[in-house]
């Protein structure tokens, strides 16, 4: 993925924006603007022309998203009250709603500036260390570190590249805890978390389809072949595949065998059987996918959960009652 190098930038008034409004709306929907870079506040606060062309703006945004939603809804037989995180969005849609998310902070222009010079540092040195993580100060533990440390002793240029995509994929799932310890402010946080949840999503969009490139011809990479930690990292990127279910399933085809033959972890192979069939809007086997209800985690629906903690030990699993209890404190 190429770098986002992102400039700090200050909050412009609208009277002296250099491109019409309709000009950088259409610059971020085609993606040639990023939603941070934007100004888009400025609109938000600019004159009744500029206010009515943003009020279209978020109209849009809407629609698009409800739309994105019903045919998610209808590709995976869910219910039409179904709430929960459905992976990555269209390109498209991830930037509109990203733009409006960042510009809906604080009641006036002079608070959206204050959060945003508080978030865009750290935006900034998100996107820059994401994009170089072999020269990226790392944290002893990290996961994105753990494969890092793997991609610096490889030789070979597919498994390193392959290793480095993984590491990419789990730094920025890592960063969920810069902007949710309480330190940001409540309009940094969610200008935060917005930058997160569009690093994570063009991160899958991007190594999604290099995994599939080099699985098409029906070979997985295996710990035999290529060990242990390059196995894992094939299996981290397809497992964080959603918007692709096609391949998530094309990949749970190949990966079964290899989990009989102990050359993936049955683990993963769990994990990634119960996220195709969430995906699909089925019951899961192994009660490893759930989400936030009420502040607590909860697992989604199970088939036959007398027989789960059985299940569960055969592939290497932690009882049920343990696993929940590691989402202790996931929820707000």
């Amino acid at each position: 993925m190429h770098a986002l190098v992102i400039a700090v930038l200050a909050l412009t008034p609208a009277a002296s924006l250099p491109e019409p409004v309709e000009t950088r709306i259409e610059a971020i929907a085609s993606g040639e603007l990023a939603f941070w870079e934007s100004g888009l506040e400025a609109w938000r606060f600019g004159d009744e022309e500029q206010q009515a062309l943003y009020e279209a703006f978020e109209a849009e945004t809407l629609a698009r998203a409800q739309a994105y939603a019903a045919r998610v809804r209808a590709d995976r037989n869910l219910p039409e009250d179904t709430d929960q995180i459905i992976g990555c969005q269209p390109a498209e849609l991830i930037r509109l709603s990203a733009a409006r998310q960042f510009s809906g902070q604080g009641e006036n222009a002079a608070d959206h500036a204050e959060a945003r010079a508080e978030a865009m540092p750290l935006i900034t040195q998100w996107h820059e260390a994401h994009a170089n993580l072999m020269d990226a100060p790392r944290e002893a533990d990290t996961a994105w570190g753990y494969f890092i440390n793997a991609a610096e002793q490889e030789n070979d240029p597919v498994l390193r590249e392959l290793l480095i995509r993984a590491a990419r994929d789990q730094y920025a799932r890592g960063l969920f805890g810069a902007f949710t310890n309480g330190q940001a402010s409540p309009g940094a946080r969610s200008l935060l978390m917005t930058a997160n949840m569009h690093l994570v999503c063009t991160t899958d969009r991007d190594n999604t389809p290099w995994l599939a490139t080099h699985v098409r011809a029906g070979r997985w990479f295996t710990i035999t072949d290529h060990g242990s930690t390059a196995a894992q990292a094939a299996w981290v990127i397809a497992q964080h595949a959603d918007h692709d279910p096609e391949f998530q399933r094309q990949a749970l085809t190949l990966i079964e065998p290899l989990a009989r033959e102990g050359d993936i972890r049955q683990s993963e192979f769990a994990l990634l059987f119960d996220r195709v069939l969430v995906n699909m809007g089925q019951p899961q086997i192994y009660g490893t996918r759930g989400s936030c209800v009420d502040g607590q985690w909860t697992a989604r629906p199970i088939q036959d959960e007398a027989g789960l903690d059985e299940r569960r030990a055969q592939m290497g699993l932690q009882p049920m009652e343990a696993y929940i209890a590691r989402f202790a404190n996931s929820c707000p």
